[in-house]
């Protein structure tokens, strides 16, 4: 309504500061998980027992990345589905950012940008 001015109680997807809000809730639940940001990178999350890296979290917006251990998927990835509500969860072979990401049998893991960086305008 004209003249009106609405105080929200939390973000609102598509607001100025959503993204922001969404990364400062998003850097709270890690702690709380367990995780630690790494120096280098605030949006990546390390979750380490005994000295090991069990997993990694990286967000990009509201776009988050998962890789881990069975432990991690138990301790940390189960929870954070409790946390948030995801559109859509993928696992195998999927598309991240314009990353194509591909598990391999053997436990590796393939990057592709090749479409990304074939679908960018060149600059004149």
């Amino acid at each position: 309504s004209e003249g009106k001015f609405w105080k929200l109680k939390q973000a609102a997807y598509g607001i100025l500061d959503g993204g922001r809000l969404f990364y400062l809730k998003f850097v709270e639940k890690m702690m709380e998980l367990g995780l630690h940001k790494i120096h280098s990178d605030g949006a990546m999350f390390t979750y380490v027992i005994g000295g090991k890296i069990q997993g990694l979290v990286v967000v990009n917006v509201d776009d988050v990345i998962l890789a881990g251990n069975e432990k991690f998927e138990a301790e940390v990835e189960e929870k954070l589905k409790d946390m948030f509500k995801f559109s859509k969860v993928e696992e195998g072979n999927f598309v991240y950012c314009g990353c194509k990401i591909t598990c391999k049998e053997d436990g590796s893991i393939e990057l592709d940008q090749n479409s990304y960086i074939d679908d960018m305008k060149q600059m004149e």
